[in-house]
């Protein structure tokens, strides 16, 4: 009876957040009225598309699989799709929407209440990352006169740092920043083009790879390099 109800809920926030994200997806900063939800459904496009919900069943199935039938496992599947939702938007327009921010805290803010226990790693999170961005981002401003990282990025890092947990979200931006500088080197030196670097599907690779296998990759590091050099 238990799975059943957990399989229910995550066919049910595949669906509705596939919808969601078929509206994203047609995102435009100038448009404000594309996050109201009835202007938002009035356009076409935004009515159709079976991918989003389809790739929605997908990763909610191998999340349940890999990670069992509970609660903090439905709140990983919204995660994973506002991270997916915030990913094409930020590559298409090089902005995070601050209401996919939001929705990742709110699930933040739930996740602690369930791990009430370490509710003080949840709120080490909060602050480890984006407390570090805002200052470098004061320093790069006030001393270097240069633009540092986005507030979306920072506000991005604050929500998955509630959600992860102090040791988690570190690992998130330390591989957020790995792939990003990797795969946009990659990408410039394969199209032979300058672009701007659009951080968030980076971050959001590092939290979803954290989210999953984090604890299993820093008992890894643990074992097998520091305890080899050790």
């Amino acid at each position: 009876m238990k799975e059943t109800v957990f399989i229910v809920l995550a066919v049910v926030f595949a669906v509705l957040l596939g919808m969601m994200m078929n509206i994203w997806n047609t995102y435009i900063p100038e448009e404000e009225g594309i996050w109201k939800l009835k202007d938002a459904l009035r356009k076409k496009e935004n009515r159709k598309g079976y991918l989003f919900p389809i790739l929605n069943l997908g990763i909610y199935g191998f999340l349940l699989y890999i990670k069992g039938c509970q609660l903090e496992t439905v709140l990983m599947c919204v995660v994973t799709s506002l991270l997916l939702a915030l990913s094409i938007i930020d590559l298409r327009c090089y902005e995070i929407p601050v209401t996919i921010n939001y929705g990742i805290g709110i699930c933040g803010i739930l996740i602690t209440i369930l791990d009430w226990e370490h509710y003080l790693s949840h709120m080490i999170g909060f602050i480890a990352v984006s407390g570090f961005l805002i200052l470098l981002g004061l320093f790069c401003e006030k001393v270097l006169k240069k633009e540092a990282m986005g507030g979306g990025d920072i506000k991005l890092m604050a929500a998955a740092g509630l959600f992860l947990g102090g040791k988690l979200v570190l690992l998130a931006f330390f591989l957020g920043c790995i792939l990003g500088s990797l795969i946009h080197c990659v990408r410039m030196a394969v199209t032979k083009e300058k672009s701007m670097l659009a951080f968030g599907p980076y971050l959001s690779l590092g939290i979803f790879i954290s989210m999953i296998w984090g604890d299993s990759l820093i008992q890894w590091y643990l074992n097998y390099i520091m305890g080899g050099l050790s």
